[in-house]
């Protein structure tokens, strides 16, 4: 029985019966007519027994769903997803709750498991939205959606501390990825730079370049920031750029002298122009006069001691920039001998109070 109606072998079932068994063909499965209430009863001289099965149209359901995904203005999009139902399965799609159908603006792929839109009109930016689909039979529906935006800003490298010297060439980069049109603007200082006279900006797709071109003065030095953003993002990074501070490569070293020996204090170092150089002896400012004689370059200083009578003592040498200073000291000790026993004369150390002491 169908539904509470007798059936048998015809054009729509196919009956096959053994002593134990019994199958029925149902062979109009084509139509949906097929699905219903099912009943088989069987009997015998001694009783009868019946059981029942419900037969039902497969429902639609998705096996792969759309996904959430994001997309680079002018590059192809598509929206794909999979399902099992019995036919005939009714497609429909969506955005931002509008139907949207085949046209200039899309392209609808349809088979009996799969469907995929083509978004044509993905170099423009009304492409992000939210987009569903949704299947249906004659049993029941399902629907899925996806949330479709520009792909957002981000950096890829980012802006970095950084020490320069006055007079040499200063740029700061950042690389970065994220749809088109992509927006750079840079500050220093939290205040809007642009390309001018002490400014100039490269920019591609992917990155940008500011160069500084007041490098040759100091008041290049600041807190730069570099902003990206898109039609769905922004991002900003910063760096810290300052003088190069001064550092001595070779400091003063502790010298003995003899009264008819030449005297003189050397050392080297390294840092952004202007460098002040200042001597002191025990403690107290010298100056070029007859005592003493002074050389300065970019990366060197030298003290010539002109007066060696009482040229013994402790000197003290340091250097300075806008970005920091340095000091270095040196103790000058008069040697002399006498019947071949030698005479020093060290000077009071101010770092260690037991350092003075005297050898006859």
């Amino acid at each position: 029985m169908k539904d509470g109606k007798l059936i048998w072998a015809s054009y729509q079932y196919n009956v096959k019966t053994t002593n134990f068994s019994s199958t029925l063909e149902v062979l109009n499965s084509d139509r949906r007519e097929a699905a219903g209430k099912y009943s088989c009863e069987i009997s015998n001289s001694e009783g009868t027994d019946i059981c029942h099965a419900m037969v039902k149209i497969e429902p639609v359901r998705f096996i792969y769903e759309l996904k959430d995904t994001t997309f680079r203005l002018g590059q192809p999009l598509s929206l794909y997803c999979a399902y099992s139902a019995s036919p005939r399965v009714y497609v429909s799609w969506r955005k931002d709750g509008k139907p949207i159908w085949a046209s200039y603006k899309y392209n609808v792929k349809t088979t009996d498991n799969a469907c995929v839109l083509e978004v044509l009109n993905s170099d423009r930016l009304e492409a992000a939205g939210r987009y569903s689909c949704e299947i249906s039979n004659s049993e029941n529906t399902a629907i899925c959606y996806a949330q479709v935006t520009l792909e957002p800003v981000r950096f890829v490298r980012k802006l970095e501390d950084m020490t320069f010297r006055v007079g040499q060439p200063l740029k700061l980069q950042v690389t970065y990825t994220g749809s088109q049109l992509i927006y750079v603007s840079w500050t220093k200082d939290g205040k809007p730079i642009w390309a001018s006279y002490k400014y100039n900006v490269k920019k591609t797709d992917n990155s940008c370049v500011l160069e500084i071109l007041n490098s040759d003065r100091e008041e290049a030095a600041g807190r730069y920031s570099c902003e990206i953003s898109n039609a769905s993002s922004s991002a900003i990074c910063h760096a810290h750029v300052t003088l190069e501070p001064v550092r001595f490569v070779k400091k003063l070293e502790d010298t003995s002298y003899c009264l008819d020996d030449p005297l003189s204090l050397t050392c080297t170092y390294t840092g952004s122009q202007q460098v002040h150089v200042t001597w002191k002896k025990d403690g107290k400012p010298i100056s070029a006069s007859n005592k003493y004689h002074f050389k300065t370059t970019d990366s060197l200083c030298a003290l010539e001691v002109l007066n060696r009578q009482d040229a013994a003592g402790l000197y003290c040498c340091q250097v300075s920039n806008a970005g920091g200073s340095a000091i270095c000291d040196a103790y000058v000790i008069n040697k002399t001998t006498k019947k071949g026993i030698t005479s020093m004369t060290h000077l009071p150390n101010p770092h260690s109070p037991t350092w003075p002491y005297v050898l006859f």
